[in-house]
């Protein structure tokens, strides 16, 4: 009980109860036509828009890895040729070099042999004259040692 000696539900209700449940229900049907279902409404929207947004990123994601690896892989094969192509250089010039080397350890070979020979021709040459002159050595020696010229007989 109130204070004043009333009480505070009466049962069954008076007018008044009807005309608030009434004027509740038609708050409520206003409300819900003008702000529930727009903000219902909006929320949907953004939600749909994150979730359309957040598909779109893993689809944008998804490309992203697939391109990154087309890219890996294309970096490996890249460098896979340019290693081949390098080591199939550096061959061809360690082939190269070989062959360099072998034509000069040639050519010095024969510019040896052709040294000897002219040397050997050039010592023939000089015991030959040495030879042809010895007789006239061996008479200059004697007069030398004999103190007078030699006579021919």
């Amino acid at each position: 009980m109130s204070p004043g000696g009333k009480a505070l539900l009466e049962f069954p209700p008076d007018w008044t109860f009807f005309v608030q449940i009434a004027l509740f229900l038609g708050l409520w049907l206003v409300l819900k036509r003008l702000l529930f279902d727009p903000v219902g409404d909006v929320l949907q929207e953004r939600k749909r828009r994150g979730e359309g947004t957040a598909e779109e990123a893993r689809q944008i994601r998804a490309r992203a890895e697939q391109t990154a690896g087309d890219y890996r892989r294309e970096l490996s094969a890249a460098r896979t040729r340019i290693l081949a192509e390098v080591e199939e250089m550096y061959r061809r010039e360690e082939d190269q070099a070989r062959g360099l080397l072998a034509e000069a350890r040639d050519a010095a070979a024969a510019d040896l042999r052709r040294a000897r020979d002219l040397a050997e021709r050039e010592a023939r040459d000089a015991r030959e004259a040495l030879r042809a002159r010895t007789p006239e050595f061996a008479a200059g020696m004697a007069e030398k040692l004999l103190g007078r010229p030699l006579t021919q007989a």
